[in-house]
């Protein structure tokens, strides 16, 4: 973990410590809202939309998806993830403890022969943060029904044998998802499209983009519910935890949640979009304008303490 990281989360966790937490809002779905698997999905439809007009420039001519899919309303949250953390840390080869594995807010305790892994309180319902590699087998292990097996960890959507790192520090990384994939990491078309999309831009039936997030030309307002907007750059964070669906009423046009703020999100190109609870407010203005990258996470497939996972899957899935 670099300094300045240390330093942030170090500064977090006094005062998360010293302070007492405002109450944890309440997941926007409830359990009996959510699908069998424990996530609430969002259907993305209108097939071979038009293209993304590159406001930005990165993703110019890309966007347009010619099938539907389903993509989760929020982030994997930290309770989501400890259940993997917790599975796999037998078969993890490093620092049981480094964040590039657990993330931000779970912690690692010794115990016996082997570690205890635990959210910190408070921010269960929070987005936690992950590798890209670790993203990847976090797919492999739920599209293999969550078996507690080395190889459903390693194969099934991403084939992490390709996961090695060359003399020179480049990697050879491979996130080319399987065809029957029943849940991946989304393409960086399918969440712009998921994001900024709308089917009824322009009128019914007219499809066409923003340029903000929640349908938007104007960006968000930073701030607490019920006047702020997003999350992103609130720096309560240090005193109380931000959970995930803060803002129930600000939405993408196919539902998503948290598309601004929470932590930057892993697309399978290794570039991680939008805006998160860290940046100041001139970055939240840059990192949730349609087409821009926050993180390059291909650059460092292995580190996870800044970017996180809107998990993917078919629109419908073979029983």
């Amino acid at each position: 973990m670099n300094l300045v990281r240390f330093t942030l989360l170090s500064a977090a966790c006094v005062a998360l410590s010293a302070a007492a937490p405002r109450a944890s809002t309440p997941p926007v779905s409830s359990a009996r809202d959510a699908g069998d698997d424990g996530y609430v999905w969002c259907v993305v439809s209108d097939i071979n939309n038009p293209k993304f007009e590159g406001y930005a420039g990165w993703f110019e001519g890309e966007g347009s998806i010619p099938y539907e899919y389903q993509i989760a309303q929020t982030e994997v949250l930290t309770w989501q993830y400890l259940e993997f953390v917790r599975a796999y840390w037998p078969y993890y080869g490093g620092d049981p403890r480094s964040e590039d594995f657990t993330g931000m807010f779970i912690t690692a305790r010794r115990e016996g022969n082997g570690y205890t892994y635990e959210a910190m309180a408070g921010w269960e319902n929070s987005p936690n943060t992950m590798s890209l590699r670790m993203a990847a087998r976090f797919c492999n292990w739920l599209h293999n029904g969550k078996v507690n097996e080395k190889w459903a960890f390693e194969s099934g959507v991403y084939d992490a044998g390709t996961f090695t790192q060359n003399p020179d520090g480049t990697y050879n990384d491979d996130y080319t998802r399987s065809p029957d994939a029943k849940y991946w990491i989304p393409t960086p078309g399918e969440w712009l499209k998921a994001v900024f999309y709308d089917p009824d831009r322009h009128g019914e039936g007219k499809g066409g983009w923003w340029h903000q997030p929640a349908s938007s030309e104007v960006p968000l307002k930073i701030g607490l519910p019920p006047e702020g907007e997003t999350n992103s750059s609130l720096w309560e964070w240090y005193s109380s935890n931000l959970p995930a669906g803060m803002y129930p009423e600000i939405q993408t046009p196919w539902g998503l949640l948290d598309a601004s703020g929470g932590v930057p999100e892993h697309t399978s190109r290794g570039y991680a979009l939008g805006s998160t609870f860290l940046d100041s407010d001139y970055l939240v203005r840059h990192y949730d304008t349609a087409g821009q990258v926050h993180t390059h996470a291909w650059l460092h497939p292995d580190r996870g303490y800044n970017d996180g996972l809107r998990l993917a899957k078919p629109a419908k899935v073979a029983r």
